[in-house]
Formats: C-alpha cells, structure tokens, sequence
C-alpha cells in the first residue's frame, strides 16, 4: 500500500509540476512579450524627444560665426553621455538637399567637447581613422600603457587635445597630452603634462589654432585609442524603404533595433540650424536665396531587453515564486484528496476480499448441511443440522449488516443526530448487559466529574458496545475490565496478550485481527466500525499497550 502511495504520489507530482512549468512559461513568455512591446513604445517616446530636442537646438543658431560647424552642444546627450563617455551606437548625419553634400556625419567619428570664443561650449567630431594614423605604433603602445596603469592614489591618466584646428565641422588635432586627474574631483588636473604627443604635421594653413579650457578638456575616450571603437555607420545599412518613415523601430533580430528619424531644416529670415563656414555673407545669401535645406537623419541602436532586463528578471522571478506557490497548494489539496481515494478504493477492495473470504465458510457451512437435509436422517440431526443453519445464517446477516453500518459510516452524507447525555450512564448500562462473564472475568466502572457530552448517543453506544465486546473476549480470565469515565473522557482496559506497536497500528484497520484470536468469534470490523465513528464525531483517540494492559483512550474534548 505504501509502495502504491508513493508511486501515484510521484506521478501527481510530476504531472503538476509539468503543468505549472508550463504554465510559468507561457505567462512569463506572456509578460516579457507585453513588456518588450512597452519598453518598445518608451524608448521611441523618448528617442523621438532626444531627436526634437536635438532639432530645436539646430534651430538657435546665430548670425556671428563664420566658421562651420553643426550646432551640436553639450546639452545634448545624443553623442555625449554625461559620464564623459562616448555613444558608439547614435549615428547622426547632415546633409545640403541642394548640392547633396554631407555637412556632418558622426560615422567613424567620436566627438569631443571645445570650448570657442569664452564660455561657448560646442560639440566637434575627431575623425577616428585620422587621429589613429596620425600616431606611430610606438605612441599608440605609450599611451595605452599609460591609459591601463592603476596609481596607488587612485588618480587616472587621460589622454586631451590641448591644441586643435577646426575644419569644417571636425576637429584637427595639433597636440595631444596625457594627464594625470584627480579621481576625487576630476574637474581638478594634478599633472597637466605627463607626456605630450606633437601632431603639428596635421597644421592646416590660414586656419586658426584653439587650445583647450581645463574646466571643459577634450578628452580623447580610450576606447578610440585602446579598442579602435568608434561610431558606426547605421543610416548606411538601413534600406530606402526603412528610411520612407519619419520616426520607427526597425527590428534586427531579438529584441535588438534601430530607431531611426529624419527632419528638414530651412532657412528662415537668417534663422539658421548651423553655420556656413567660409561662404560669407555673399554665400550665405546665395544659399538663402536658392531656399538652403537640409535633411538630418538621426539613428541608435537599441537592444531593448538590456533596458529593461531588471523589470523582466523581477517580473520572471514573482511569477515564478507566484506559479510555485500555487504549484505546492495544489499538490498538497489534490494530494490529499487523491490520497483518501486510494485508500478508500484500497479499503473497498480489501474490504470486499475478506467479506467473500468470511462469507465463503458460512455458506459452505450452510450448503452442507442443506444438502444433508435432503438425505433421510434422524429427526434428531434434522434439528441439529437446522439449528447450524440458523447459527451461520446468523453470523452472515451479522456481518452483512456490519459492514452496511460501516458503509453509513464513510459515506459524505452521513449526518450526526448530537443531544446531551450523560457518558457515564451510558457506559453503566452497556456494562450491565456483561452481568454474567465466562472464565471469572470482571467489570468495573468509575467516574469523576461533570460527564455530559453532545454527540449522537445511538452511534456513541455502538462504539461502547464494540469495545467493551472487544474488552471482554480478549482480555485474559480472571481479569478485570476497567471502565473509567473521566469528564468528556472514557477509558476502557482490559489485560491481554502482548501486542507489538505494528498490530496496534493496524487494528483500526477493517478485518485486522491477531493471529492467535482468529479461533474466537468476529469479523475484525468492530473496531473499524468505532473509528469511523470517532471520526465523525472529531474525537481524539488511542490504543496502546502498558504493562500488558490493552487501554483505548477516547477523548470527546
């Protein structure tokens, strides 16, 4: 029986824990699905607020310039993250709808911070492949060394353009220096020369030079000098179909995307995105005059799950913890009520068994006797034989009915018909039908206390009736039978053969009966029948052996 248990345990569980598995999957899928979809919606929200933003600031330009340059400032976080680190995955290109020119594009570019004219901070592109041939291998290996060394002091080295020229929009190095930087304030410069790096060959004639402002260093990323990383072209490997949206979220596998925007520029009343370098008013005004445009296309990649990657490894593990949760409560609900099943069904077919089995005798008995009727006897044996008819008879119509009253008993419609009465008193009057024991067996019955107790007086009796039988035709002769009553408690004891823990626990079991007793009269159902009803009645009880004294103890609590 055990072995069965534990096998349709296993199965349950394993089957349960598919499905919640299963479960988990699909409603995690589920929610990562809507909140990919979300975080979708959000970076586009946002990515199209960086680009308008971007756009209004191309829009504040002033007549009092002539050098070129697009207006990038370091209020944009576009290109220049607040860290001082550069984007590598923003590409932003501008270009003149009316000569096809490309005035700025940040592709193989990284962009640095200058400061012109005083306080005017503007934001200008380091061609990549330039700035790297522009350096020998063997200063390449100086700064890289450099750039990984860990101080003591916990201060870094950064490598700056402190000399630059502007053409166009980009920046011209001329020197490049390594600094040493505070790592507590890295506003504040220890060693402004550790080591410099001539480029003077890049000088550009009629071209002025700029130096750098310490608050505001054009400091070089040392991905660009140690990893070769820059901007990538992204608008290139978008196709003319994917650029016809103004603003949309081009899928690249996964949760990886593009998003990408475009917008045109005019000028309106010298109101103009960014400055014409070298044309001069008679140039601008040209340009003006042919109604100057220009189309700013704007690009990032996004890998949505690393943005929102928290949420959905939080929101995975509650469902999970949640999907477990109600995995366990399940099993242990549907557990039980599959493990009273088992032993229910287990319990219809022993019970069924050992009926055939105690049927099968009497009735043997019966068709014996019966066929012997038919002989020609003596009228004395005649009634021998039907008095043995009658005595079988008997016995089968008492374990019919046995076992139909413990059929009631385990059924779910079985109601309890409680009143008050007095345990006492009852258990007095089921003992004085044992008046006259065989073998100088003895009752005797003691109480104390208020025994009144509200329970189904005609079921109660019928457990009395069963022990106090039990009681008396195990104990031993010239024993005592003790009752004693004891408030809402009954005890009944009686000496008897030894019992070993094992046949204790299974006597409450249907047809269980001590080997050495099967010569006595019953059908083991007796104490089956008491159980039952103790059940119903939400008593606690216990039967156990002490010093070879057989005691139930029952307690109506």
């Amino acid at each position: 029986m055990k072995e069965k248990l534990k096998k349709q345990r296993n199965k349950l569980f394993l089957r349960i824990i598919l499905i919640m598995l299963a479960v988990w999957m699909t409603v995690t899928l589920a929610f990562c699905a809507v909140r990919v979809s979300l975080e979708k919606v959000n970076v586009q929200n946002s990515e199209l607020s960086k680009f308008s933003g971007f756009l209004q600031i191309l829009t504040v330009g002033k007549d009092d310039s002539d050098s070129v340059r697009l207006a990038f400032t370091e209020n944009t976080d576009l290109l220049y993250q607040p860290d001082g680190t550069n984007s590598f995955d923003t590409q932003i290109v501008v270009k003149n709808t009316n000569t096809e020119n490309i005035i700025a594009d940040t592709a193989g570019c990284v962009g640095v911070i200058y400061v012109l004219r005083g306080s005017i901070s503007v934001f200008g592109l380091i061609d990549c492949e330039m700035l790297r041939a522009s350096l020998s291998d063997d200063q390449i290996s100086s700064i890289t060394e450099l750039l990984h060394t860990e101080r003591d002091d916990g201060n870094r080295y950064e490598l700056v353009c402190t000399r630059f020229q502007l053409k166009d929009l980009y920046i011209i190095p001329i020197e490049l220096k390594i600094m040493l930087v505070d790592s507590a304030d890295d506003r504040f410069i220890v060693d402004d020369d550790v080591k410099t790096f001539d480029l003077s060959f890049n000088l550009i004639e009629d071209h002025e030079v700029y130096l750098y402002s310490p608050v505001m260093r054009n400091t070089i990323p040392e991905e660009l000098i140690l990893n070769g990383e820059c901007n990538k072209d992204i608008i290139g490997f978008l196709s003319d179909e994917q650029k016809e949206s103004y603003t949309q979220m081009i899928p690249q596998g996964g949760t990886k995307y593009v998003f990408y925007a475009s917008d045109r520029l005019t000028y309106s009343n010298k109101d103009y995105a960014f400055y014409a370098s070298e044309y001069g008013d008679k140039d601008y005004d040209t340009l003006h005059k042919k109604g100057g445009a220009w189309l700013v296309e704007y690009a990032k990649k996004v890998d949505l799950f690393d943005s929102c990657k928290t949420d959905l490894a939080i929101g995975s593990g509650l469902i999970f913890f949640f999907v477990l949760t109600i995995a366990v409560i399940l099993c242990v609900m549907i557990w039980r009520t599959v493990k009273s099943q088992i032993i229910q069904e287990q319990k219809r077919v022993d019970l069924t068994n050992a009926l055939a089995h105690d049927i099968k005798t009497p009735l043997f008995v019966i068709s014996g006797y019966a066929y012997s009727l038919k002989e020609d006897i003596d009228e004395n044996e005649r009634g021998l034989y039907l008095d043995k008819i009658i005595e079988q008879t008997d016995e089968v119509n008492d374990l019919v009915h046995r076992m139909l009253d413990l059929s009631k008993l385990d059924s779910y419609d079985m109601t309890l018909n409680r009143t008050e009465f007095d345990l006492y008193e009852l258990s007095e009057s089921l003992a004085n039908t044992y008046s006259a024991l065989p073998d100088g067996k003895s009752i005797s019955l003691s109480r104390s206390g208020d025994c009144v107790i509200n329970a189904d007086k005609e079921l109660i009796a019928t457990a009395l009736r069963n022990l106090i039988e039990n009681a008396v035709k195990y104990s031993l002769p010239d024993s005592e039978i003790q009752i004693a009553v004891s408030g809402r408690s009954i005890s009944i004891s009686n000496q008897s053969e030894p019992l070993t823990k094992a046949e204790i626990k299974q006597l409450w079991q249907p047809y269980v009966r001590k080997d050495k007793s099967r010569h006595k009269k019953g059908n083991g159902l007796g104490l089956s029948i008491v159980k039952s009803i103790l059940d119903l009645h939400g008593a606690k009880y216990e039967i156990r052996m002490k010093d070879q004294t057989f005691v139930c103890e029952i307690d109506f609590g």
